[in-house]
């Protein structure tokens, strides 16, 4: 009897063992794979914000997939971080905002479509689905989904749905090229100049000098408004802001007149840090100055940025012309659609890459 019970023990330990290992070779392959995914999204980041050799990742990592830019590595690594974790739905946005940015709307569409099907009582997959519709002109498919929204009373799908509208007013905008009528000796104005990336010896690029010049024009005419240059990228030791406030001072601008905004990234950066200031200010009134081709979704940006804050400003514009020599506004095309909207949700507060960057 006690042999048959030692045999019993033992029997019985071997298999809690082997339990027990199981459960550790689970875990290891866990973290393991937990481990990859976040190297994944960490070389996404990287490729999009700051470049890299993206040659040896089609040779040693992507297999089979030919890189054409920084874009494609970012896409190959969201996909092959979202195939080893299908489940995870921030993977699955990533994936499709870099194929909104890559302009391959279709499949955009077709992995929103894919997550819709995963968890279709989602409302933030509709919000997406509402916008990327929108700027395909699919009339049935935006009224289904709006419809959707209106029924989910949450404050950030509310916040959501209300950026899909102020997108869509954006994309008809009524684009101006020159300033007319008096000098105006108005101080509730705020004159809005959005930078442009510097070159890498820190010269100005023509598009930058042109709104400048736009702008010198526009505070010739209110001498007494603020004008705020925004835009904080350096290059070689300096912001695009600090040379454009220059360059408006050595144009006879008071220097006393312009404020600077160097923190901003890019042009959802622009809108939030801006806006901020221009509520100290209390100005009612905005001339948003940027080229022809950014004033759609520039304008799109800074009215969300006002919503943010619950702050009603009015917002005008003046463009620098930057559309050759046609002489009449281009329409705005299905991808420059999908990014008014695409920023104005980011300005909203819907990250394009959920929990990693804005």
């Amino acid at each position: 009897m006690r042999l048959l019970n030692k045999v019993k023990l033992a029997l019985f330990l071997g298999i809690l063992l082997k339990s027990v290992l199981a459960v550790d070779v689970l875990s290891t392959l866990q973290l393991d794979k937990q481990s990859q995914i976040t190297q994944l999204q960490q070389q996404a980041l990287t490729y999009f914000s700051n470049g890299g050799d993206f040659k040896q990742f089609e040779s040693k990592v992507f297999l089979g997939v030919t890189i054409k830019g920084n874009l494609d590595v970012v896409e190959a690594s969201f996909l092959q971080a979202h195939n080893l974790a299908p489940e995870r739905l921030d993977l699955s946005y990533s994936l499709a905002a870099t194929q909104v940015l890559k302009g391959d709307l279709n499949k955009a569409r077709q992995t929103y479509s894919a997550i819709e099907s995963q968890a279709p009582n989602y409302p933030l997959t509709w919000v997406y689905e509402a916008a990327y519709a929108n700027a395909a002109g699919e009339s049935a498919a935006i009224t289904n989904y709006l419809n959707k929204l209106k029924l989910v009373k949450s404050p950030e799908i509310v916040r959501y749905r209300e950026a899909l509208a102020i997108a869509d007013d954006a994309s008809d905008l009524q684009i101006n090229v020159m300033q007319t009528g008096e000098v105006d000796g108005r101080s509730d104005l705020v004159i809005l100049v959005l930078g442009y990336a510097l070159h890498n010896d820190g010269s100005m690029d023509d598009k930058l000098i042109k709104r400048l010049e736009i702008a010198q024009s526009v505070a010739q005419h209110y001498p007494n408004a603020k004008i705020i240059v925004s835009g904080g990228v350096a290059q070689s030791g300096v912001t695009e802001s600090f040379l454009m406030r220059n360059w408006l001072i050595d144009k006879g601008i008071k220097s006393e007149n312009v404020i600077v905004e160097d923190k901003s990234i890019d042009t959802v950066s622009n809108a939030l840090n801006s806006m901020t200031l221009i509520k100290n200010l209390a100005a009612r009134q905005i001339i948003l100055v940027t080229s022809a081709s950014h004033i759609r979704r520039a304008t799109a940006v800074v009215e969300q940025a006002a919503a943010n804050l619950n702050y009603d400003v009015n917002v005008n514009n003046i463009v620098a012309w930057d559309w050759g020599n046609t002489p009449n506004v281009v329409p705005a095309t299905s991808l420059e659609k999908a990014l008014i909207v695409r920023d104005t949700l980011r300005t909203a507060g819907l990250w394009q890459y959920p929990g990693m960057l804005r």
